[in-house]
């Protein structure tokens, strides 16, 4: 990671409190509520101001950031379709036979042919069967929404190739359905080549081309096999209902420009570019790609894929299960270079995710959003080479079970609210890092894109503010960030170029060992403050930091440890009656721990690391049992 202004400043942190800390076997701070707190331990000094110094910033920015306000009101909502009575046998028949067509049944000349193209002129159902080889499936009805009603292709088994042209075109309808038969695949497979261009004189570049709505469901199956572009491609609102579709792309899977709805169905997407989007520009009501249920394959190839769903404004979820590969995950090798993108999905306005079954393994961040992301639920294992929940402005994570295993930064925004759920972040940089400003951040182990973040300053809007849920932070992954062949430890485990309050909640953080480029296990910039929750994060002491201050309602400790401690080497804090404050087995190398909780009341404590305790740990937090052996150090008074 290159060095930034922050960098140095952590630096000269550093150097700081070098000279304030005194040689001792420990030292301990410990901070109350209200008044503060107070230390009797032999070994104190009264530096506590210099090893909490970090909770002030002089270079804070007292400008305040203005968020774009999010209505949740103008989130758009799954465009529900339910097809029309209609009755086969008054269909128009279209047989499809190798290397020529027959049109029979009711309204037959609606339907025309020349060599191997039928031409559909006016509404109606269209049953069609067969194959046809270098053929074609045209549609071309007046689009007047009032007089003319529905298209439907009602698709009964049907396999058309075309080595020049899109199997199926809609040059023009009010809209068209696409019925998938009950019991039957259809395949639609174009050439490499593609010379048309539609009525507007655009370039006619997808397997399955429409102008206006296409609305495709049913309880059938349609496989688009793409070899020169795009697999299908409405340049209206696309809504899939319902059916079985797999698509293989050369380059984009499903384009709905206005919008893309998902009700339900199986969708299974193999693209060369991006795989589900929505592509209106310059529109707060169009451009959004909204599912409401059902199951989301999609995977981007490893040397030109790009992202997995991607909309110019929101994205919105509210169930379904999706599995997102792209461009081969995130430790296979690929160069995105500044403009490149291969997120999992990745909306321009807002992400908002009520429910569904996310894994996501993404080259580049796993969820993006230019404005706000908003998780109300769900459950998400997230693999990423870069951030796995980013967005320029906010995050808002409200319930949910989120797994991150891998990431470059874990949780990325501006301003941070944290009110449920549990979630477990193991990153090579910040686990949770508050920042402003346009995400550029590097790729994991120097891969792709190699420059820090490009963050602005510290600013006095922004916050991170945990109010519930159980979180888990380690951030000591040991990777070459700067390729030049030696491991650096992680960043930060919570970076807050900000303030930082918590009202409730458990947040356990695993801080670097050692704090290469000043990371700790907490970097607070701004005011540091608990309320109520439990806090305990281990790390070095060189950037310790513990929340402090008036607005503080509970008490607070910090202990720094002269000898470093292994990794899962017990640190224990007991009250001088014998009961059992807390139990922690850090991941990661340590020699400061960082504790706050409800159960730290006025009185006297002993600290001792090592020993054993017969409780259950869950991710290191010991429950229950009893703690036995260990070395023991000087007493502790909080006051």
């Amino acid at each position: 990671m290159p060095i930034s202004e922050r960098s140095l400043l952590k630096s000269f942190r550093y150097l700081c409190l070098i000279l304030v800390l005194v040689i001792g076997l420990i030292t301990i701070v410990a901070s109350g509520g209200g008044g503060g707190g107070s230390d009797s331990s032999s070994t104190t000094d009264d530096s506590s101001s210099g090893t909490t110094d970090d909770t002030t910033d002089d270079t804070t920015d007292d400008t305040t950031y203005t968020y774009l306000a999010y209505d949740a009101a103008t989130v758009p909502a799954v465009t529900s379709f339910s097809d029309s009575a209609y009755v086969l046998s008054d269909a128009t028949n279209i047989t499809l036979n190798g290397t020529s067509i027959v049109v029979s049944g009711n309204n037959a000349t609606n339907a025309t042919v020349s060599g191997s193209v039928v031409m559909i002129t006016a509404s109606g159902t269209y049953n069609i069967t067969g194959t046809l080889t270098n053929g074609q499936v045209k549609v071309n009805v007046p689009d007047t929404d009032t007089d003319t009603g529905d298209v439907r292709l009602y698709l009964n088994g049907v396999n058309i190739t075309s080595s020049t042209a899109s199997p199926v075109d809609i040059e023009s309808a009010a809209r068209v359905i696409v019925v998938l038969a009950t019991g039957t695949s259809n395949y639609l497979i174009d050439g490499t080549t593609n010379s048309s261009y539609d009525s507007n004189g655009d370039a006619i570049d997808a397997a399955f081309y429409s102008q206006d709505d296409l609305v495709i469901y049913g309880s059938g199956s349609l496989i688009v096999d793409a070899n020169y572009k795009d697999g299908i491609k409405c340049k209206d609102g696309l809504i899939i209902a319902s059916g079985t579709i797999n698509v293989t792309s050369a380059d984009d899977g499903i384009i709905g420009k206005n919008y893309v709805s998902v009700q339900s169905g199986s969708i299974t997407i193999n693209a060369g570019g991006d795989g589900l989007k929505s592509t209106n520009e310059g529109t707060d009501t169009q451009g959004y790609v909204v599912v409401k249920t059902g199951t989301i394959n999609i995977s981007t190839t490893d040397t030109t894929g790009a992202d997995a769903i991607q909309a110019e404004t929101h994205i919105v979820i509210k169930g379904g299960t999706f599995n997102l590969s792209t461009r081969g995950g995130s430790y296979k090798y690929t160069t995105l270079g500044t403009d490149g993108s291969a997120k999992g999905l990745k909306a321009n306005v807002g992400i908002t995710i009520d429910a569904g079954d996310f894994t996501v393994n993404s080259a580049d961040d796993a969820f993006h959003s230019d404005d706000t992301i908003v998780i109300n639920n769900g459950t998400y294992t997230i693999a990423s080479g870069d951030d796995a929940i980013h967005a320029d402005l906010t995050v808002t994570i409200n319930d949910g079970d989120i797994d991150v295993s891998t990431c470059y930064e874990g949780i990325e925004a501006a301003a941070i609210i944290i009110n449920n759920g549990d979630i477990h972040v193991i990153s090579s940089d910040d686990g949770i890092n508050v920042a402003g400003g346009v995400d550029s951040s590097g790729i994991i182990g120097g891969r792709g894109q190699t420059s820090g973040d490009t963050f602005s300053t510290p600013n006095s809007g922004y916050s991170l503010k945990i109010n519930g849920g159980n979180i888990f932070v380690n951030t000591g992954s040991y990777l070459d960030t700067d390729g030049d062949g030696t491991s650096e430890s992680g960043g930060d485990g919570v970076d807050v170029n900000g303030a930082f309050t918590m009202t409730d909640g458990v947040l356990i953080v695993n801080g670097p060992y050692p704090g290469y480029d000043g990371n700790g296990a907490f970097d607070v910039d701004g005011a540091f403050t608990i309320t109520g929750g439990f806090i305990i994060g281990a790390g070095t002491s060189t950037m310790a930091v513990a929340p402090q201050g008036q607005a503080s309602t509970q008490n607070s400790v910090l202990v720094n440890l002269t000898s470093t401690q292994s990794a899962g080497k017990l640190f224990h804090i007991q009250s001088s009656g014998g009961t059992d404050i807390v139990t922690f087995a850090p991941a990661n190398q340590y020699n400061s721990i960082t504790f706050s909780s409800p159960d730290l009341v006025n009185g006297t404590y002993y600290v001792y690391t090592g020993g054993t305790s017969t409780g259950t740990a869950i991710d290191g937090l010991y429950e229950g049992g009893t703690y036995t052996g260990g070395t023991q150090y000087p007493s502790l008074t909080v006051n």
